[in-house]
This record gives structure tokens, C-alpha cells and sequence, in this order.
């Protein structure tokens, strides 16, 4: 039995990404402090945006199969230069804490698959050990 991938699927797993983000950030501010927790944020925020963008493009025309993977070549790559931009623009211009802000941009990145398996699990009606 196979998956389709839908476009509602891609929105809950990117939702479910965010969500993940921000209990940790909320967890890290009231656990640490605001800084700390605000630069996780902005750590997650800079792999989510991207993330997010390069979802919507995948979605956004309807592609023939010569087409899709140029598109998804390019739009991963898009991906990677603007999760780099946003990463070097929060070092450089906001009072964040580098380890934060990695952990929040790696944790955002790691987040995919328990969303992804929260998604397969509602699909399928599974419960998760």
C-alpha cells in the first residue's frame, strides 16, 4: 500500500514542525531565560521559513515528472542558501546566543520526522510505541 504525498499532508507536518518549535522555545524561556529561548526561536524560525517556502513551491504549479525534479533540486537548494542567510543575519544583527540558535535551527530540522510519523500514525490509525 503506498502514500500519496498531498498538500494537506506537507501543511500538518510543517504545522506540526512549528508546534514542536514552539512548546521548546516557550519550554526554554521559562526554563532558562527570554534571550535563550527567544534565540532558539529564531534558530527554528531560520530552517522553518525555508522550509515552508520550499513546501509551497513544490505545491504551488502542477509539474510534469521532467519538471518536478528540477524544481525540487533548485527549491532544496534555495532552501539550504536561505536557511544559511537568515542563520548568518541572526548571529550578525541580534543579540542571540550561537548555541540556541543552533540547537532551535537543528531541532526544527530533526522535528520533520516526529511530525512526519504524527502524520502517518492519524493516516494509518497506528499507535506509536
Amino acid at each position: 500500500m503506498s502514500l500519496s504525498i498531498t498538500q494537506k499532508n506537507i501543511t500538518q507536518v510543517v504545522f506540526y514542525q512549528f508546534v514542536l518549535l514552539a512548546v521548546a522555545a516557550i519550554a526554554t524561556m521559562l526554563i532558562k531565560d527570554k534571550w535563550t529561548g527567544f534565540s532558539l526561536l529564531l534558530g527554528g524560525l531560520a530552517a522553518w521559513i525555508p522550509t515552508c517556502l520550499f513546501a509551497w513551491s513544490m505545491f504551488a504549479f502542477r509539474h510534469s515528472a521532467k519538471t518536478f525534479l528540477v524544481i525540487f533540486l533548485v527549491g532544496e537548494t534555495l532552501r539550504l542558501f536561505i536557511s544559511a542567510a537568515f542563520f548568518v543575519l541572526i548571529m550578525v544583527y541580534l543579540p542571540a546566543h550561537l548555541l540556541p540558535v543552533f540547537i532551535g535551527f537543528a531541532g526544527t530540522i530533526i522535528a520533520f520526522w516526529p511530525a512526519s510519523f504524527m502524520l502517518l500514525a492519524e493516516e494509518k490509525k497506528v499507535k506509536l510505541p
